[in-house]
């Protein structure tokens, strides 16, 4: 794919990648997912708070949605939670390749596939991001 760009949203459990081609901006968007080997959600105690759920972070259900994005351009980073920063981070201390390419970060709950497709068109197609080059 030429200018090949995608947009991943994520929780603790799955990620579901959006691939968008400038050439087919207007045609449906492809779309794959990545599941978190466990479902690494727990409770614990903070000193200065109530038992609230964290995620622990899972760094193998990271390096899969780093694969999954590693031939996009630029990719958009969505979700409802924590997650979306978790994979930043996990870029960011392991995959700077994939890092550069993050363009946003947009917290968006749960949302159907359509509406993520619209989304990423909607995001995409502005200021030239989907221009051939």
């Amino acid at each position: 794919m030429s200018n090949h760009h995608a947009a991943v949203w994520l929780n603790h459990t799955e990620a579901r990648i959006f691939h968008v081609d400038a050439e087919a901006l207007d045609g449906p968007v492809l779309y794959s997912v990545v599941t978190s080997p466990k479902a690494y959600i727990t409770l614990h105690r903070k000193s200065d708070s109530e038992n609230l759920p964290d995620a622990v972070e899972n760094p193998s259900y990271y390096q899969a949605v780093a694969e999954a994005l590693a031939d996009a351009d630029a990719v958009l980073v969505l979700g409802p939670c924590t997650a979306k920063l978790e994979l930043i981070k996990y870029a960011h201390g392991h995959d700077r390749q994939l890092e550069a390419k993050f363009i946003g970060v947009t917290t968006v709950h749960h949302p159907t596939h359509g509406q993520i497709a619209a989304y990423v068109r909607r995001y995409f197609a502005p200021a030239g991001w989907m221009a051939t080059a």
